[in-house]
């Protein structure tokens, strides 16, 4: 479990005992909650309220190792503790003493990590021939079945937002502004974003930012394209929904692009408020159980959004373990959270013979399963090429050569996949909730596969999911239980 120096997530329900708190510690508000407005005055927008948590940086006093690893251990803690440094015991023993106070309800900000290990015309496979979107494992009946989807229903996921929230965007590339480079076709679509770590609408890189543009990793702009990459625009591959509405949150920060709690809560909360409808979230922190549960700012941000109608979906992550799922039996396990989370949708991967990809994670919390590939690259899912690998024919001729795409496989493909897909079922029912849509999953997923593991779940079909969201009723919630009579013993005191 890794979290950033010296700053805690707090909650204030008691202005004066926040005041105290901030100067008992020395503490600096970093962020003080409020949302970013939106980038346009005419959006129609939810209303999210006051969330009370804030952002803040103290000076944590000092504690006695052992007498914190004797504290963990009673909480339920098992095996070996090991504390890495005195500052770091300092700031857990100070979050542990404010965990369940009144008035101030204090956590760590942690640090998330990315997860990644039809007939249009898209990239050049050689001068005179375009690759079409039919020669794609992935979009094809015997994987994910979304061709037949977009051909049969004309879905598209017109009108549908999904807000990515991931680091290393292309916010200008062709596939997510949908231009047409080879015809010189400008934008096709406006791309909403915001920038959580430098607090502008720029989710690259600007003077005041990282050396490397967005740190080390382009990884959003893979998750951005499997989501809602164009489609028929000479370039890249095809997205699950290419007409989607766009929005792209970054949360990392500096070198690295560690991702922040706090900020990934408020990009959950500003999608919300910008009128998403899905959600997608390819990264995760492996948490002890006892840290990871949702009662933290970015879980209560995920529960507002599904009470909204918002659909989440997670990566599971890539550590190959499928013991995620019990939370009373092992407490102090750790769990890739959110995926885990009750308000989320944990997808899973799979490779182009519809087993589990060898990385992916598994286990009944496993909500669906979408294509990805293995992360060897022999049938990893493809997207147009990123600034970091191919940052010359990136900003020169938007990568015309041939054949150039880049492989992006693991969860972190997974799940946009499913994103995609959910926004293809939200465009003929958008009335659709998160009970609605795993209720079609289970209905018409595929679970007939090679391997067990993924027959649980099973593995997406989106022409039949989209096909039963279309006249989707339903079913009636199960009736209530009455209070069984109050027995009075013995019978003489009723």
């Amino acid at each position: 479990m890794e979290f950033f120096e010296q700053e805690l997530v707090v909650r204030v329900t008691d202005e004066t005992a926040f005041q105290s708190f901030l100067t008992k510690y020395n503490g600096v508000v970093v962020n003080d909650g409020a949302l970013p407005a939106p980038p346009s005055s005419s959006l129609k927008t939810r209303v999210v309220p006051d969330r009370q948590w804030r952002l803040v940086r103290v000076k944590a006093p000092m504690v006695s190792l052992e007498e914190l690893a004797q504290e963990l251990a009673a909480l339920g803690m098992q095996g070996d503790i090991r504390i890495p440094d005195q500052d770091t015991a300092n700031l857990y023993a100070l979050a542990l003493d404010y965990a369940h106070t009144d008035g101030v309800k204090a956590e760590l900000n942690l640090a998330l990590k990315p997860q990644a290990s039809g007939s249009a015309l898209e990239h050049q496979r050689s001068p005179s021939v375009f690759r079409q979107p039919m020669n794609n494992w992935w979009l094809q009946a015997g994987a994910g079945n979304v061709i037949r989807a977009w051909e049969e229903f004309g879905t598209s996921g017109q009108g549908v937002g999904i807000a990515i929230i991931d680091v290393g965007f292309t916010p200008n590339d062709p596939d997510i502004i949908n231009s047409d480079p080879l015809n010189g076709i400008g934008a096709r679509r406006g791309v909403m974003q915001y920038d959580f770590a430098q607090n502008d609408y720029d989710v690259t890189s600007d003077a005041g930012g990282d050396p490397d543009p967005n740190g080390t990793t382009w990884h959003g702009h893979g998750t951005a394209a499997i989501a809602f990459g164009a489609q028929n625009n000479h370039y890249g591959e095809t997205g699950v929904a290419p007409d989607a509405t766009p929005m792209l949150f970054r949360v990392g920060r500096g070198i690295g692009n560690a991702m922040s709690y706090y900020d990934a809560g408020r990009a959950v909360d500003t999608a919300v408020a910008w009128g998403a409808s899905v959600i997608s979230m390819s990264f995760s922190a492996n948490t002890p159980g006892g840290v990871g549960i949702p009662g933290t700012y970015l879980g209560a941000a995920l529960d507002r959004a599904e009470a909204r109608g918002v659909i989440n979906v997670a990566a599971m992550g890539n550590s190959q373990n499928g013991e995620y799922y019990d939370f009373a039996r092992w407490p102090w396990k750790t769990y890739p959270v959110p995926a885990v989370w009750s308000a989320v949708i944990a997808v899973g991967a799979t490779n182009s013979i519809n087993t589990r990809a060898s990385y992916s994670n598994y286990g009944p919390v496993v909500g669906i399963w979408a294509p990805a590939g293995e992360s060897n690259g022999a049938d990893a899912i493809r997207v147009a090429p990123s600034n970091k690998y191919s940052s010359g024919c990136y900003s020169i001729n938007f990568c015309m050569t041939t054949d150039e795409t880049e492989i992006f496989p693991g969860t972190s493909a997974a799940a946009p996949f499913v994103a995609g897909a959910v926004a293809l079922m939200k465009q003929v029912k958008p009335s659709l909730t998160k009970r609605d849509v795993l209720n079609i999953f289970s209905q018409t997923a595929r679970k007939n596969t090679p391997d067990g593991n993924v027959n649980g779940a099973g593995l997406i079909n989106v022409y039949e999911a989209v096909k039963l969201a279309r006249d989707y009723t339903p079913p009636p919630p199960p009736p209530e239980v009455p209070e069984p009579p109050e027995i009075c013993r013995p019978v003489s005191s009723c």
